[in-house]
């Protein structure tokens, strides 16, 4: 259920931007589906996000690529710096 709530959460976009601490737990979950899900979340809730940034950067180290990739994504939405 949680891999789809932080899908879920990405879709209603800037206007969830109270749950970017539980994204940001999410990330460090043992499953790469969630980790995957938060990261892609992340990107879609945007600028309002930008707390995020630092766990996103952590996250380009992941083990598994689609969570590199989503986190790269997502720091690319995150605006200019």
């Amino acid at each position: 259920i949680r891999e789809w709530a932080a899908a879920a959460l990405g879709k209603i976009g800037p206007a969830a931007s109270e749950a970017v601490p539980a994204l940001l737990e999410s990330l460090r979950s043992p499953d790469t589906v969630i980790r995957s899900n938060a990261a892609t979340a992340l990107a879609e809730i945007g600028p309002a996000a930008r707390m995020a940034i630092p766990a996103l950067v952590q996250a380009l180290s992941d083990s598994d690529a689609v969570v590199c990739s989503n986190a790269i994504h997502a720091l690319g939405e995150m605006g200019k710096a």
